[in-house]
């Protein structure tokens, strides 16, 4: 059975760390919900694996997170965020909501 998400996702344009085994690799995260991401990445994964992602949503605010990998078509992947410290889900509801009131500010 496919796991759905249930969030809207909303599209960043943000540069990112992914850790695995060792390994640091650059990656791009283009879009987000409160409960996980997609990115882009030339890091070889498969669903299952789980990741470590520093990114940063704005000049100050870096959260790191880890991922459950639940989609791969490379080079695209989608993750569930399966590990967060409550600081930084704060910091990600608070650039969520920012990127909201960004989008809707003309309707």
């Amino acid at each position: 059975m496919t796991e759905h998400r249930s969030e809207f996702r909303l599209p960043v344009e943000r540069r990112a760390f992914l850790k695995r085994d060792g390994k640091t690799i650059l990656c791009d995260v283009l879009d987000l919900t409160e409960h996980g991401l997609r990115l882009r990445t030339e890091f070889p994964i498969a669903v299952g694996d789980t990741l470590h992602l520093e990114c940063q949503l704005e000049a100050h605010t870096i959260i790191h997170c880890a991922l459950v990998v639940t989609h791969v078509k490379a080079p695209y992947v989608g993750g569930r965020i399966t590990d967060i410290s409550t600081e930084h889900h704060r910091q990600l509801m608070r650039h969520i909501q920012q990127l909201i009131a960004q989008n809707l500010g003309g309707v």
